[in-house]
């Protein structure tokens, strides 16, 4: 899933839940470039939780775009207030936030690595189950 462009602050952060990625194919291992939750530059004000990641082509669970150096915090492209928590992954890694000095915060005590032999845990399973297109309204 791939976020790009800048939210009003003002109307509250957009939530991503409940989504279940599998085999995305939206970058390589071997370059290290993409992941299932991609927070490109610009991303703003977003909230990504309760969310279940395996099996990405991409190096990664989520990434936020930005610099961490803090002699040039925030500049124009920068990802920022970008939230994770509650996230499972399953033979990729857990992720790399590169705008902690433009308000991007980790929950790294709710980010969970699955073994790629292990089945998933019951809460990340009803994620799953539920995952995917909804009926119509």
């Amino acid at each position: 899933m791939y976020f790009n462009g800048c939210t009003n602050k003002a109307l509250g952060d957009n939530v991503i839940s409940d989504n279940y990625v599998d085999q995305d194919l939206g970058g390589t291992t071997s370059t290290g470039i993409g992941a299932a939750f991609y927070f490109d530059n610009g991303a703003s004000n977003w909230q990504l939780t309760n969310n279940v990641a395996t099996s990405s082509r991409g190096a990664f669970a989520f990434f936020t775009a930005g610099s961490d150096d803090p002699a040039a915090p925030c500049r124009g492209p920068d990802a920022h207030n970008i939230i994770v928590s509650n996230l499972w992954f399953q033979a990729i890694s857990s992720g790399v936030s590169r705008c902690a000095v433009c308000g991007c915060t980790v929950d790294a005590s709710t980010l969970h690595s699955v073994p790629a032999a292990t089945p998933l845990p019951a809460q990340a399973k009803a994620i799953v189950a539920a995952a995917g297109a909804e009926a119509a309204y």
